[in-house]
């Protein structure tokens, strides 16, 4: 809920599916520069979570998005998520997106 605001009620735990983890660091270039002694940032473990989510019937997804940690979001359908997970470039900016957090 931190990130996205999505209320618990509007999707049930049972729809997650677990995708993957991956290792996530970056240090606060904005607050102390690009020198090595960077006293703060970030280090953590991301989970990768799938959801589907059936507008039609269920009415739009509200999301209440926190702007500290989420500068931007996409909904896709299945074929264009296949195409960003499949084309080297796609999937390289959906890497990398996370790092351009505010």
């Amino acid at each position: 809920r931190h990130e996205l605001g999505i209320n618990v009620e509007d999707i049930p735990l049972e729809g997650f599916r677990f995708l993957t983890r991956f290792h996530y660091w970056a240090a606060d270039t904005v607050t102390y520069g690009n020198g090595v002694e960077c006293p703060w940032g970030e280090h953590e473990i991301d989970y990768v979570l799938f959801v589907r989510y059936d507008d039609e019937r269920n009415g739009p997804l509200k999301l209440n998005l926190n702007e500290e940690e989420v500068s931007d979001h996409e909904y896709v359908s299945l074929q264009r998520l296949k195409e960003c997970l499949y084309d080297p470039d796609k999937a390289l900016r959906m890497q990398t997106h996370d790092t351009n957090r505010k």
